[in-house]
């Protein structure tokens, strides 16, 4: 065989690799119960921002972030790049106790490496932000939406809950596809003895100089993207999407998989037609056609045709809320525990080193014992698996074994009251997988380590 030609063969082989290459972790925090979000300036310089007054910074398509510690101490909830080297960021500081302080607006003139404490708003959070300009911009919160023209020395109320029929209530998130077109969301109690929020959107036809409730809705809204001024989609809290095709006047919801049940927290489009998104909850997905149980999950979607469907991976995991792609194949996710993971193509496999020991199961403890009084043992295990009920007023329905992708490759559901079940795993590879438990009312997981 010709060298060139072994040569082509290898370069092709290391294509097909690159291509169907699974997630790639490239941070973790253990000790940090903090979440972030994750933006691209362009295909090589990228920013995570969260709490505990730090941030990370990547100058290699995100194969390696360094850690920044910030001046002022700040809960960053949002960023944005502005110009050709200045950075916009927002969020709150909290004083020792936990009681927010004030909002806080802060900017780096140097990608980053530097950063100055604009503006304080006292008793406010500020949760999201757009400027138009160094000079002009709006940012929202806790109690309404505000707007500067002086890069942040002071501010204009443009939109205020109390002044809207609420006794109180925030903005969530902005969000601008065009200079003068901008949409946000919000929530807001109109009585204090009332237990529900009415969940709205507003827009502005004005670069946010005024705002107007278009529409309200019966769930709670979560996330908010515009691919340009007509075409639009919301994320809710249970898992569901909304679309719309006249500016936000009409919204229709899009059929997903029954059985998600993840918030829907962030959403990016990178062309017309290919988008993706994700989200996570302390609630299980209904592992296909099984019971809701509990734990921690995440999902992922995407879509190749404008959002009419969604394909989505749903797991157990750690929850995740900011997702970023640079183009159809390389992207990133972030979630809980300034966890930050790298795909170039696959997006239904997760690493082998994945943190599963930070993942919530329902109350089961690593050993395998849950509060409703099951063993699961040994664990790990070389293939056979024991599970005994020791409490006979929780009669066991059904054991299922899911694999990391939420598929289930084995159900057992002809248990006796005092049945020992023996489970065989010796055909499966090694790796994570969770023992379903199902009772006529509940479910719970417990991990397994396949040696």
């Amino acid at each position: 065989m010709k060298p060139k030609f072994i040569l082509s063969l290898l370069i092709s082989f290391l294509l097909i690799q690159s291509v169907n290459a699974q997630w790639e972790i490239k941070n973790l925090n253990e000790t940090s119960r903090y979440q972030g979000v994750i933006k691209f300036k362009n295909d090589s310089l990228g920013l995570f921002m969260g709490g505990n007054s730090t941030f990370l910074k990547s100058t290699d398509v995100g194969e390696t972030w360094n850690l920044f510690q910030l001046k002022t101490k700040v809960v960053i909830n949002d960023f944005q790049f502005v110009g050709d080297s200045s950075i916009f960021a927002v969020g709150n500081y909290y004083d020792a106790n936990g009681k927010n302080i004030s909002g806080k607006l802060i900017k780096s003139e140097n990608l980053g490496e530097s950063w100055d404490s604009i503006a304080n708003i006292p008793g406010k959070q500020l949760l999201s932000l757009h400027f138009f300009d160094s000079d002009s911009g709006v940012v929202a919160g806790y109690d309404g939406i505000y707007r500067t023209t002086n890069g942040g020395i002071s501010w204009d109320t443009v939109w205020s809950i109390t002044q809207n029929g609420y006794k109180y209530g925030g903005l969530h998130q902005l969000n601008f596809p065009s200079t003068q077109t901008g949409y946000a969301i919000g929530q807001g109690r109109t009585l204090h003895n009332n237990p529900s929020f009415e969940e709205f959107l507003l827009k502005s036809t004005n670069a946010g100089l005024t705002w107007k409730v278009i529409d309200k809705f019966p769930q709670s809204l979560t996330t908010v993207y515009f691919i340009d001024e007509v075409v639009g989609f919301m994320g809710v809290g249970d898992g569901g999407i909304y679309k719309t095709s006249d500016g936000g006047n009409t919204w229709i919801e899009i059929p997903t998989d029954p059985y998600r049940r993840n918030s829907i927290k962030s959403i990016q489009f990178i062309s017309e037609n290919k988008g993706f998104a994700t989200g996570g909850d302390v609630k299980l997905l209904a592992l296909r056609a099984e019971a809701v149980g509990g734990g921690s999950s995440f999902s992922i979607l995407k879509t190749i045709d404008g959002g009419e469907t969604w394909a989505s991976y749903d797991t157990l995991g750690i929850p995740l809320n900011s997702i970023w792609f640079l183009n159809d194949t390389t992207g990133f996710v972030s979630g809980d525990f300034e966890l930050i993971m790298k795909t170039s193509g696959k997006m239904d496999e997760l690493p082998k080193n994945y943190p599963w020991n930070l993942v919530e199961t329902s109350g089961i403890d690593e050993h395998g014992t849950s509060k409703l009084a099951i063993n699961v043992y040994p664990n790990p295990t070389s293939g056979i698996l024991f599970i005994r009920n020791i409490c006979q007023n929780n009669q066991i329905k059904s054991i299922s074994i899911v694999n990391t992708s939420a598929q289930i490759i084995g159900i057992h559901n002809q248990i006796s009251a005092k049945e020992l079940v023996q489970l065989n795993l010796s055909d499966q590879k090694p790796g994570i997988y969770f023992i379903k438990i199902g009772y006529s009312d509940k479910a719970e997981f417990v991990k397994i380590v396949k040696k």
